[in-house]
């Protein structure tokens, strides 16, 4: 939370007092250790599969930041970028994490440091990239969510959007990771960079899918 500041008559008097604003959760590592669906950030490392699960069941808003170290394992000194390689999948979702069930922000221009060009988070999906990325709502009135800065790779459907009034916005779907080519699934042509980038149920309203950048989608 915030922290607001007030001063009081002529002799500034200062009172401190905590704002009321959401909850954060801070992403600090590239690994996927394990694709347990209740493990949270309780449990170090706070990777982003955990800090997902960690903010389905948290006071809402939830705010998912990142903060990974240069020294992580994941990072691309060349690039400045931060690459999140998926070791599995949610069973629960069957995607690579859990559902975000309303009012979840993933937002990976928090991160610090990095590039200005583009996506600082790269997500990559598992194994052959047969399975998808994030759905948003696991129910139609789990709304609000947003997705922020980040990169996909490796995902057949990047993006579910089950739900009303969710933000897709400055994200790279299918590009490399310097945006200069696309990446294949497997490697093979006709795989594409994935089926869809994002795929709207129908019935659902009030989305806002804006300042994305799609590549090489076979469906």
């Amino acid at each position: 939370s915030g922290i607001l500041l007030t001063c009081f008559g002529p002799d500034a008097h200062l009172q401190v007092q905590a704002a009321t604003g959401p909850t954060v959760i801070t992403v600090t590592s590239t690994t996927d250790p394990d694709n347990s669906d209740s493990t949270t950030c309780s449990t170090s490392p706070c990777t982003l599969r955990r800090a997902v699960i960690q903010a389905r069941g948290a006071v809402k808003p939830v705010q998912i930041n990142f903060n990974i170290p240069t020294s992580d394992p994941g990072y691309n000194a060349t690039l400045q970028i931060w690459k999140i390689q998926f070791s599995g999948i949610s069973a629960n979702a069957n995607a690579t994490l859990r559902y975000l069930n309303g009012q979840i922000t993933i937002d990976g221009s928090t991160q610090p440091g990095g590039r200005a060009s583009g996506p600082k988070i790269i997500l990559v999906g598992p194994g052959t990239g047969q399975w998808d990325g994030i759905k948003l709502g696991e129910t139609s009135t789990q709304n609000t969510n947003v997705i922020r800065g980040l990169g996909f790779q490796n995902f057949k459907t990047h993006i579910y959007v089950n739900s009303a009034s969710n933000v897709i916005e400055y994200n790279w779907f299918g590009l490399s990771d310097d945006g200069t080519d696309v990446v294949l699934r497997n490697g093979i042509e006709d795989n594409g960079s994935g089926n869809t980038g994002v795929s709207v149920a129908a019935n659902v309203i009030n989305n806002v899918i804006h300042y994305n950048v799609f590549t090489g989608l076979a469906g």
